[in-house]
């Protein structure tokens, strides 16, 4: 049997861990990329544990070292030479008003956020150009399509993966490339244990959400998975939000959360 082989950067994270696993039940070879080598190691035994037909491989790196990322991509390919697939899953954010940000901070988040997605696609496209196939999934979120108070660095960087995503798909399409991103809204993970747990903050993002509930990992995976797969050969270039429906309304207000007194 062949087994198609896949890159997740940010591999050690809270939604790329069920991805893996959904990935690795199909029977794939999933490589996990991150920078924190003991967290990978221990999601390594993890999914190790789980008894799947798929097999594991962790590469310990920084998702913004072009070295690093193409390390990443040669381990992820190193069977049989082809990298079927490409999950862009690594990022950070943070909340700081825009007349506090600093400017390291906001170079970090774009860096991370937009730029390490730069590097995994270019890297993990040099092998799909060669090999005339390949699916690209990359992470984008709600606070690219409403905006969000607050977090500018971070809304910037996904609205820029988002634009990434769609010329990405239109040039590598002709080489049977397909580029496409997921818009997660709030979904419940480590990350967003303080979101969660502040009841007015936690009221308002239910309160925006036509579905009336915060998102599971897993509902995020299945949508990663059917993107990264055969079911959806036909589909390249968008970025679908799997937000429960918030997009349809606003990001959330974190005034009172931040502490921030508006003027009267």
């Amino acid at each position: 049997m062949n087994r198609q082989n896949i890159l997740i950067t940010g591999g050690s994270g809270g939604l790329a861990v069920p991805t893996a696993e959904l990935l690795l039940q199909d029977g794939a070879n999933v490589t996990l990329f991150a920078r924190d080598d003991q967290k990978l190691e221990e999601v390594r035994r993890e999914l190790d544990a789980l008894g799947t037909p798929g097999t594991v491989r962790c590469v310990a790196g920084d998702t913004t070292n072009e070295h690093d990322v193409r390390r990443a991509v040669e381990v992820a390919a190193a069977e049989g030479g082809c990298l079927d697939g490409l999950i862009a899953c690594a990022g950070t954010g943070q909340q700081v008003p825009i007349v506090e940000l600093e400017l390291d901070d906001w170079r970090r988040v774009i860096d991370i956020n937009l730029h390490g997605v730069f590097l995994a696609i270019r890297e993990a496209a040099r092998i799909m150009t060669k090999q005339r196939s390949g699916s690209i999934v990359a992470f984008s979120s709600i606070a690219a399509a409403v905006t969000h108070r607050y977090v500018s660095a971070y809304a910037v960087s996904k609205e820029a993966v988002d634009s990434l995503v769609k010329n990405s798909a239109d040039e590598l399409g002709p080489w049977g490339i397909r580029v496409n991103a997921v818009r997660p809204g709030l979904i419940v993970t480590e990350m967003s244990t303080d979101l969660v747990a502040d009841k007015q903050l936690a009221g308002d993002y239910v309160a925006q959400t036509p579905l009336g509930r915060f998102g599971e990992p897993i509902e995020v995976a299945r949508v990663v998975r059917f993107l990264l797969g055969s079911e959806a050969s036909w589909v390249t270039g968008v970025s679908v939000s799997v937000d429960g429906g918030q997009h349809l309304r606003r990001g959330p207000d974190l005034t009172q959360y931040l502490g921030i007194e508006l003027p009267a």
